[in-house]
């Protein structure tokens, strides 16, 4: 893969793009809300922390052109973060990088995380709400650009989120998911260059999981950090179960009225997909409500729900133990009926790829 053509542009709205080709797909990210900074401080870190993984999987050497800088110390990581990500998908090979623009960075200043309006996110700015200046807000990750009104509410809750913590609002619209790979999974890769391009000293990314569920993940303490570029220090935060993120979002009395779960197209939170309807559960475990999502109307709805993976799976553990805690049996029994099903199914799938490499549930789907 190739990265060239890297260029920045002011706009009369005080909003900024930094862009650049990868390969011949031109990707950019717009800012608003935050200054551009000085031209000598504008590299092209963002582009190639992105294009890393997706070359790996093309097994491609990743080159970029002289014109486009490049932190040498991000650079000098990169074979670590490959190491990482080899372990977790054998079939990876290891690439080069090819730069022949290295800079070496001096360190940055404030601190910024990025927000979504979710449990994580709101659960780091609770915990290091002191430390930061910023939080940034993206258009084009879980909301599609084609979704205005969910952006224009989502941006509307984010600027009363952040001006009751008395932060400043980034704004960035970008088409950097369009590098997202989905088999070996890069989100925190494609989340950190929303961010590493702003000169940061400390750059904040909200983890999604407990230390003790950790498992090869986009988003990952052993892989985020090695993607800070000298000017910013990448942070993995929050490394706690979901359900002592919202007990903690409970206690902060602030982001309640703003949250944000649902990936789904819905005015805000739909209540009904896997992510309200697991964040609705322990809220109400916890006695608590929020204005934007829908309180759980029915425990039926916990007991029929698919659990398509090992992620969601470990989330549902967790409210399932919450649930016995609480002595709540009727959502203990629902919550039991969905891990089993998903237990069952996983089995199944283990005993077909090693005996049948997968062609049992293959003609299963065929049939029905």
């Amino acid at each position: 893969m190739f990265i060239t053509d890297f260029r920045w542009e002011d706009h009369e709205s005080g909003q900024w793009t930094l862009s650049a080709k990868v390969d011949k797909e031109e990707i950019y990210f717009t800012f608003k809300g935050i200054a551009r900074p000085d031209k000598s401080q504008l590299v092209g870190d963002a582009f190639v922390i992105s294009a890393l993984v997706p070359s790996m999987m093309r097994k491609e050497s990743l080159v970029i052109d002289p014109s486009v800088p490049v932190s040498q110390q991000l650079l000098e990581q990169l074979p670590k973060y490959q190491e990482v990500y080899r372990h977790w998908h054998p079939d990876l090979p290891e690439i080069a990088v090819e730069a022949e623009n290295q800079l070496k960075r001096d360190e940055g200043q404030l601190a910024a995380c990025f927000y979504s309006g979710g449990v994580d996110s709101i659960y780091t700015v609770a915990k290091i709400k002191g430390q930061l200046d910023y939080l940034i807000l993206v258009w084009g990750l879980d909301i599609a650009h084609r979704e205005t009104d969910r952006w224009n509410k989502t941006v509307t809750l984010a600027q009363q989120f952040a001006d009751g913590l008395d932060l400043k609002l980034i704004q960035v619209k970008t088409n950097i998911s369009n590098l997202r790979t989905r088999v070996a999974d890069n989100h925190g890769a494609i989340l950190i260059s929303n961010g590493i391009s702003l000169g940061f000293k400390q750059l904040f990314v909200p983890a999604s999981h407990s230390w003790e569920e950790l498992f090869p993940w986009g988003s990952h303490p052993a892989t985020d950090p090695l993607l800070s570029n000298g000017t910013t220090q990448t942070i993995h935060h929050g490394n706690v179960h979901r359900t002592e993120k919202t007990k903690a979002i409970i206690e902060l009395k602030h982001g309640l009225d703003e949250l944000r779960v649902c990936n789904v197209y819905s005015d805000y939170n739909c209540g009904k997909c896997e992510k309200c309807l697991r964040t609705s559960v322990a809220l109400r475990l916890f006695e608590a409500s929020s204005p934007s999502l829908p309180a759980l109307d029915s425990v039926e709805r916990i007991r029929k729900l698919r659990l398509d993976n090992h992620s969601q799976h470990s989330f549902w553990r967790d409210n399932y133990r919450l649930a016995q805690q609480k002595g709540h049996a009727e959502l203990e029994g629902a919550i039991g009926e969905a891990l089993m099903r998903y237990r069952r199914r996983n089995v199944l799938k283990e005993f077909d790829e090693f005996f049948f490499k997968g062609s049992f549930i293959k003609l299963k789907r065929r049939v029905l």
